[in-house]
């Protein structure tokens, strides 16, 4: 079969765009990384070692890197975390209203489709170890509550 130069020339260009791109990998966490890139995370790790010695005298409390920050669980449900600046905070979804009344609180919404029973406190609202103990406290009464996973 004789192809007419022209098309030869698209197929060899559609090689060449295509070779061009960069490889995606799949991140062990289930996200997508570039091949070669080594990703960082980008949460407040002063934020996430003041939780740390917090909740690190908790029986069943574990740590996994989760929406782009770091979760933490009390018996595998998810207590509070990290996002950027801002802490995560997991509640009784009929107590989200309440505490959205409160100052620096916002809902925790990254698809554009809200949650009930989980806000982000900004980082005005955790300046004290008091304050961030408080919602702390909050979590993890809700998820202890929780039956264990």
């Amino acid at each position: 079969m004789v192809v007419p130069w022209r098309a030869q020339n698209f197929v060899h260009c559609q090689l060449r765009r295509w070779t061009r791109r960069p490889r995606l990998t799949r991140d062990p966490l289930g996200g997508a990384s570039y091949f070669g890139a080594t990703p960082e995370m980008a949460f407040d790790e002063r934020l996430a070692q003041r939780i740390r010695s917090s909740l690190g005298r908790r029986k069943g409390f574990a740590e996994k890197k989760m929406f782009g920050g770091v979760g933490f669980l009390l018996n595998g449900n998810m207590c509070v975390g990290v996002h950027g600046s801002e802490l995560i905070v997991r509640l009784a979804p009929e107590e989200t209203d309440g505490a959205l009344k409160q100052a620096n609180t916002r809902r925790f919404d990254l698809t554009g489709r809200p949650m009930k029973g989980w806000i982000l406190v900004k980082p005005a609202g955790l300046k004290t170890d008091a304050q961030l103990g408080k919602w702390i406290e909050v979590a993890a009464g809700f998820a202890g509550a929780l039956p264990a996973k």
